[in-house]
């Protein structure tokens, strides 16, 4: 028997956009929610530009186009990420496998 981690994200996008490509799998377990990864931007980034970047992530859900594109990506829409959201992230520890 073989397993690998899977971000439920993509199993979830799988699921309904090619289900037959997860077909043959079972889910064993399933992590406690996290928020979703966040989108980021480099900190020296012009302010003007990142307000703008802001703007279009955060509006697109209003306007035909941009629902079309989240909802194809399975997204209702982007909101400014609370730093509470990652607490249960910060929380685990990372393991090796051990050779």
């Amino acid at each position: 028997m073989d397993g690998a981690c899977v971000d439920g994200l993509i199993y979830d996008y799988l699921l309904w956009r090619a289900p037959a490509s997860v077909a043959g799998l079972r889910v064993a377990e399933r992590s406690a929610p996290f928020g979703m990864p966040p989108l980021v931007v480099p900190a020296r980034l012009d302010p003007r530009l990142r307000r703008q970047l802001a703007d279009v992530l955060f509006h697109m859900h209003e306007e035909e186009g941009g629902r079309r594109l989240l909802d194809s990506l399975l997204i209702d829409r982007f909101i400014p990420a609370a730093d509470t959201l990652y607490r249960s992230v910060r929380g685990l520890r990372l393991h090796r496998l051990q050779p």
